[in-house]
C-alpha cells in the first residue's frame, strides 16, 4: 500500500490512488487471504475518491469475507451521488442483492436455531 500512496498536483491523482489501493485490496483478499488489510486498503481507497465506485465494491467484498455482509457499504454506494457508467450499476446491482440473499438466509438460519433451542427444553 505504500506505493499507493501517490502525490501530485493533477486532478487525477486521487482517482488513481482510488484505483491503486482498490486494486491492492482485491489483491489481498484474493491472493493472500489477508481480509484486515483488504478492509483498511478498501477503506483508504474510498477516503481517496468517494466517486470511485469500485473502491465501494471493493469495501463490500472485503467486508463481507470479514463480517458476512456488506450491505451498508453497497447501499451507500448505490446513493453516491455521481452518474456510474451501466457496468458499475449492475456490479452494484448485483452486490447489492447477494447482501440481501446473505441476510434473509442469516436471519431465516437464526430463527431456526432460535426455534430448534425452545423446543428442545
Amino acid at each position: 500500500a505504500e506505493a499507493a500512496a501517490l502525490s501530485g498536483d493533477h486532478e487525477r491523482t486521487a482517482e488513481n490512488k482510488a484505483q491503486s489501493l482498490a486494486n491492492a485490496s482485491l489483491c489481498r483478499l484474493c491472493e493472500f487471504g489477508d481480509v484486515a488489510g483488504a478492509v483498511d486498503d478498501a477503506r483508504k481507497a474510498v477516503a481517496a475518491d468517494a466517486t470511485y465506485a469500485k473502491a465501494r465494491v471493493r469495501l463490500a467484498d472485503a467486508l463481507r469475507c470479514a463480517v458476512g455482509d456488506g450491505a451498508a457499504e453497497v447501499e451507500a454506494a448505490l446513493d453516491c451521488s455521481t452518474k456510474l457508467s451501466a457496468a458499475d450499476a449492475a456490479l452494484l446491482k448485483k452486490h447489492r442483492g447477494v447482501a440481501r440473499r446473505r441476510r434473509q438466509r442469516y436471519d431465516a438460519a437464526m430463527r431456526d436455531l432460535c426455534e430448534k433451542a425452545v423446543d428442545g427444553r
